[in-house]
């Protein structure tokens, strides 16, 4: 059974792989909130004090994935 401390380690990995996605794009701003354990209004929160921008889609790449649905 793992203990405590390397849980946590495994919590905080967890979290950090999901912010780096986010940043790059590979994962949403719902799936990071759920990831994070945050509401929608609070990971914005967070990602504000962290000083990361918010990932928008362009209308043209938004058109994109309606077409691929």
């Amino acid at each position: 059974m793992k203990d405590l401390h390397e849980e946590n380690e495994h919590i905080v990995y967890r979290k950090s792989v999901a912010l780096d996605s986010y940043k790059e794009g590979f994962i949403s701003i719902g799936k990071l909130a759920e990831i994070l354990g945050f509401d929608s209004v609070s990971v914005r929160l967070y990602l504000k004090e962290k000083g990361i921008s918010l990932n928008t889609q362009e209308k043209e790449e938004i058109l994109q994935d309606v077409v691929k649905a």
